[in-house]
């Protein structure tokens, strides 16, 4: 059964969607731009990117980490992530100085092996992460 807070989705794919998915590859349907609230200062709004799964009616909201690993499975060129599928998991992350769930990209069966990369986040050092080719 899954956690409580998958009947509350609201505009966004949270963690605990996410790991009802079982790691079901999801296909990108469409990437957009879309002003969000500011987490730091609620009164501001920032432009983040947003990615659409076929059949989805919530947007994934992409943080760095994750826009990180996409490049690494399909290159720079978000327009290149069209119709690629892609596997979310939930893990723990930390949020400031909370651990908290959170979405990370698993791998995809898009790919033909493995891909190791060298994470770099800003003012981070560089983390060693392998995405999953999958069947």
């Amino acid at each position: 059964m899954p956690d409580y807070a998958t009947y509350f989705s609201g505009r966004y794919i949270n963690a605990n969607l996410v790991e009802g998915l079982n790691l079901r590859p999801l296909t990108i349907q469409r990437i957009q731009a879309e002003e969000v609230e500011n987490p730091d200062k609620p009164t501001e709004k920032r432009e983040r990117m947003v990615i659409y799964f076929e059949g989805a009616k919530a947007g994934w909201l992409v943080n760095r980490t994750n826009a990180e690993c996409l490049v690494a499975l399909f290159g720079r060129r978000t327009e290149d992530w069209v119709g690629k599928r892609v596997a979310l998991k939930s893990e723990m992350v930390r949020v400031g100085p909370t651990q908290q769930p959170g979405i990370r990209v698993y791998g995809s069966p898009d790919i033909d092996k493995d891909v190791k990369f060298g994470l770099r986040l800003p003012r981070k050092r560089p983390q060693p992460y392998t995405l999953k080719a999958m069947e």
